[in-house]
C-alpha cells in the first residue's frame, strides 16, 4: 500500500472521528433528524462537501419544528462544533510544529481549547475525565509526530508527517468554512 494511499485513509479516519464526535454530542442534546446529522457530519468531515441541495434539505427539516425548538437546536450545534474544530486546528498545528522540531509542542492554547471542548460536550462523563482523556490523546499524537512513532487508529497504522498535518489543517479550514456556510441565513457560493 502506498504512503499516499495510507495518508488518504488516515485523513478519512480523522474526518470521520471529528464529525462523529460533533454529531454524537448534537444527537444527545438535540432532536435533529438522521438526515440532518448526516449533512452536518458530511459538512464537518475534513474531506467533506456541502451543496445547495444539502443546505436546503438541512433547513427544510426544521420546518415542522417551532421557532423556539429550532433556535435551541441550532444554538446547541453552533456551541459545540466550533470549539471542537478549534481544538483540532490547534492540535494539528502543534503536531506539525512537533514534526518540524522533533520535540513535542503542547501550547497553552491547546490546553485551553481542550477545556472549552470538555465544557461544550456536557455529556455523562465527568468534566475532569473528559479533559484528562483529551490531554492524553493529544499528547500521544504530538509525541508520535515529534518522535516519528507510528499511531494506530481504527486498525490503520500511520506516521504523522508534515504532509499529513498540512492536509489535515487544510481540510479543517475547509470544514470551518462549510460549517459557517451551513448556518448562514442564506445560501451563498
Amino acid at each position: 500500500m502506498s504512503t499516499r494511499y495510507k495518508s488518504r485513509l488516515f485523513l478519512i479516519t480523522i474526518a470521520f472521528l471529528l464529525a462523529a464526535v460533533v454529531t454524537a454530542s448534537v444527537a444527545e442534546e438535540s432532536p435533529v433528524t438522521r438526515r440532518q446529522a448526516e449533512i452536518l457530519r458530511n459538512a464537518l468531515r475534513v474531506d467533506g462537501e456541502l451543496t445547495k441541495a444539502m443546505y436546503d434539505e438541512f433547513w427544510d427539516d426544521f420546518k415542522g419544528k417551532g421557532v423556539a425548538d429550532r433556535e435551541r437546536i441550532v444554538r446547541s450545534i453552533k456551541s459545540g462544533a466550533p470549539a471542537l474544530l478549534e481544538y483540532q486546528l490547534l492540535l494539528w498545528s502543534a503536531a506539525r510544529d512537533s514534526v518540524k522540531t522533533g520535540k513535542p509542542n503542547f501550547p497553552k492554547a491547546l490546553t485551553d481549547a481542550i477545556h472549552r471542548v470538555a465544557i461544550a460536550e456536557d455529556g455523562n462523563t465527568p468534566y475532569e475525565v473528559r479533559v484528562s482523556k483529551m490531554k492524553q490523546q493529544a499528547q500521544g499524537l504530538i509525541e508520535a509526530a515529534a518522535y516519528k512513532r507510528p499511531i494506530t487508529r481504527e486498525g490503520r497504522t500511520v506516521y504523522i508527517t508534515e504532509e499529513i498535518t498540512q492536509q489535515v489543517l487544510e481540510g479543517l479550514n475547509q470544514s470551518f468554512m462549510r460549517f459557517e456556510k451551513l448556518f448562514a441565513p442564506l445560501w451563498h457560493e
